[in-house]
């Protein structure tokens, strides 16, 4: 079984059991009102195509994920904020540490069904981005590799811990078409996409 699959199985089970608790939980509900910001860290599965990439399904990386989110209560019902995401993976070799890190900055809408629920879907668009550090002894270079479109789209729900706190646990997906990615202004691929699915763990305020 794949690493996504795994993700996704986690993800709606720990939101479905949250849509089904009893009615006095659901109750608990914070009031959505006026600026809000969140803050949560997870683990991600990402994988990424490109035109001479091999497309191999399984060939996913599992590595940390996390996000910075914040905006303004149109209703109790919308949500109206910007999101940046991010995955990222350090692998080490004979002294040598590379790592690679995809995220993506959104523009998002929040949608809640019910007020009195803390469940919520949610969709965002903005521009993703992949940038790499390769580290050896006191050598250090920082490569930004490329950015695109991106998309974003997530289901959650926020546990009520007090009047002005949430827990939230979510299940995220974010998607970039890249393009050309270079390195020290060579080309090292076109046609790259990357996508991630990320389930998380934050707190959201008030």
């Amino acid at each position: 079984m794949t690493d996504i699959i795994r993700l996704v199985k986690t993800g709606l089970l720990a939101v479905a059991f949250a849509a089904l608790l009893p009615m006095t939980a659901l109750a608990q509900a914070p009031e959505r009102e006026g600026f809000w910001f969140g803050v949560g860290a997870g683990i991600g599965s990402a994988d990424v195509t490109c035109d001479d990439c091999d497309d191999d399904e399984n060939d996913r990386e599992r590595g940390g994920a996390g996000y910075l989110k914040a905006g303004w209560t149109l209703s109790p019902r919308v949500l109206l904020g910007v999101e940046g995401s991010a995955w990222t993976k350090k692998e080490e070799d004979a002294g040598t540490d590379i790592t690679i890190n995809m995220y993506n900055v959104s523009g998002t809408l929040t949608l809640y069904p019910s007020d009195t629920s803390g469940f919520f879907v949610k969709g965002g668009a903005g521009l993703a981005f992949v940038n790499s550090k390769y580290e050896e002894g006191n050598t250090t270079v920082d490569s930004d590799m490329g950015n695109g479109l991106g998309l974003l789209a997530g289901i959650g729900y926020d546990f009520r811990l007090g009047r002005r706190v949430r827990l939230t646990p979510a299940l995220d997906a974010y998607y970039g078409n890249i393009g050309d990615v270079k390195i020290g202004g060579e080309t090292l691929a076109t046609g790259w996409k990357q996508n991630v699915v990320a389930l998380t763990i934050g707190l959201t305020f008030p």
